[in-house]
C-alpha cells in the first residue's frame, strides 16, 4: 500500500523526540551536547502524544476507507492485521529485555509475563518496562475502534452513512478522561501526576482527536482540506500557542495534568491536519532531510521498543572507570553517539528481520481492504465483508 511520506516524517519526529528525551542527563553533563539535547527533556516526552494523534487518524482511517470501498468493515481482518503489525516485534522484544533482566539478576516474574503478554500490565501494576504503557493504550484503542465500527454498522440508519454520528460521540467521550484526570488530581493532590498518565481510560482522548480528523478526511475530504488550507495560519497559531502553554509548565498541576493533555492532543491534531492538507510538493520526492525522517518513521515502532536495549547497556557501562576517566566532552560524544547509532542499528535490524517479514505475510494472507490514504474517496458498494 502506498505510504504517505509526510506522516512518516511526523512518526520520525515523534520517535526522535522520545529517544532524545530518554538520554540520561549524566551522559552529556558539562559538554557542548547539553545545548542540543537538554531542550528535549522539556518537550521530548510529548512524542508519545503525537503518536497517539497519528494512530487515531491512521487506524480510524483504515476502517473508514474500507467502509467507503465495500459498504462494510471486516472487524476480524482488521484485528488480525493489527496483530501482525504489533505482536511479533513486541513479543520478541519482550523476550530480549526479559533475558536482560535475568542476566542482571532481576528476573521477570510469571505474573509480569502474563500481564505484559495481554497488554494489561498497567492495570495489574506489572509494568516492569515503563515504556510499554503507550502500547497498552494503543492496543486497547484498536479494540475500541473495532467495537465502534461493529456497533456503527449494526445500528446504521437507513439512508445514512454508518459513521455519521462518530465525530460528536468521539468529542463527547473525550471529555471523560479529561474530567477523570482533573478529579484525580483534586482528590489525590499528593500523588505524582505522572503516575496517572498511563491507564487507558485517562489518556485515550488524544487518540480520539485523530479519529475526528480521520472522519472528516475520509468522508468530507475536499471540505476538510479547503478549511484547513484557508485557516492554516490560525490553526498553526493556535497549535503553537497550546504547545507553548503546555511546555512552559506555568499552569497549576490540576490544569497541567487535566486540560493540559487535551491541549497537547489538539495542538498535535492541528499539526497533523496541516500536514495532511498541505499541497503536494511540486517536484515529487521529499527533500533529503525529510527523506531521512520518513525513513526513521518507517521503523519508528521497532525504534520505540528497541531503544530500551542500548539504554540498558549504557546504564551498565557508563559508571565504569574507563568511561569516567574521559573528559566530559569526549565522554558525552562517545556515549550519546553510541546510544543513537546503537538504537538505529538494532531498530533497523528488528524492522528488517521481524517487522518487515511479518507485514509481508500479513499482506499475503490478509490483504488490506482499505484504499490508500491519498486515494480519492469511493462510494460504498454492497460487497459483503471478507
Amino acid at each position: 500500500m502506498q505510504r504517505a511520506w509526510r506522516l512518516d516524517v511526523l512518526r520520525g519526529l515523534a520517535v526522535l523526540f522520545v529517544v532524545l528525551f530518554h538520554c540520561n542527563e549524566k551522559w552529556y553533563a558539562g559538554s557542548s551536547l547539553r545545548f542540543l539535547i537538554k531542550p528535549f527533556h522539556y518537550f521530548g516526552w510529548s512524542g508519545v502524544d503525537l503518536f497517539f494523534v497519528l494512530s487515531g487518524f491512521l487506524i480510524s482511517g483504515l476502517l473508514f476507507r474500507e467502509y467507503q470501498r465495500y459498504g462494510s468493515v471486516s472487524v476480524t481482518r482488521f484485528l488480525i492485521r493489527r496483530g501482525f503489525k504489533i505482536y511479533p516485534t513486541y513479543y520478541i522484544w519482550f523476550a530480549v529485555v526479559s533475558c536482560g533482566a535475568y542476566l542482571a539478576h532481576d528476573p521477570v516474574t510469571l505474573r509480569e509475563v502474563f500481564y505484559n503478554l495481554i497488554y494489561f500490565q498497567v492495570y495489574a501494576h506489572a509494568n516492569r518496562f515503563p515504556l510499554t504503557w503507550t502500547l497498552c493504550i494503543e492496543e486497547h484503542f484498536y479494540f475500541m475502534m473495532a467495537f465502534a465500527a461493529a456497533a456503527a454498522l449494526a445500528w446504521r440508519r437507513p439512508g445514512r452513512d454508518a459513521f455519521d454520528g462518530l465525530p460528536g460521540i468521539a468529542v463527547a467521550l473525550s471529555l471523560l478522561p479529561l474530567a477523570m484526570r482533573v478529579i484525580r488530581v483534586l482528590k489525590h493532590p499528593d500523588v505524582p501526576h505522572w503516575s496517572g498518565q498511563m491507564p487507558t481510560h485517562l489518556r485515550y482522548d488524544e487518540l480520539f482527536v485523530g479519529v475526528v480528523l480521520g472522519y472528516y478526511h475520509a468522508f468530507h475530504r475536499e471540505r476538510f482540506i479547503a478549511f484547513v488550507r484557508r485557516w492554516r495560519y490560525t490553526v498553526a497559531l493556535v497549535s503553537v500557542a497550546f504547545l507553548i502553554v503546555r511546555f512552559a509548565d506555568v499552569l497549576p498541576t490540576v490544569w497541567w495534568y487535566g486540560p493540559g493533555y487535551a491541549m497537547l492532543g489538539w495542538a498535535y491534531g492541528g499539526v497533523v491536519a496541516l500536514v495532511v492538507a498541505a499541497p503536494p510538493p511540486a517536484e515529487g520526492p521529499p527533500a533529503r532531510v525529510w527523506g531521512w525522517l520518513a525513513a526513521i518513521g518507517k521503523i519508528s515502532y521497532s525504534m520505540y521498543l528497541f531503544e530500551y536495549v542500548p539504554l540498558g547497556v549504557l546504564a551498565a557501562v557508563f559508571p565504569l572507570a574507563a568511561v569516567q576517566q574521559l573528559s566530559a566532552e569526549a565522554r558525552a560524544w562517545l556515549v550519546v553517539v553510541t546510544y543513537l547509532t546503537g538504537t538505529w542499528a538494532i531498530s533497523y535490524a528488528a524492522w528488517w528481520l521481524i517487522e518487515r517479514p511479518a507485514l509481508a505475510l500479513r499482506d499475503r494472507w490478509y490483504p488490506s481492504r482499505s484504499s490508500p490514504l491519498n486515494a480519492p474517496p469511493e462510494a460504498p458498494s454492497a460487497a459483503p465483508a471478507a
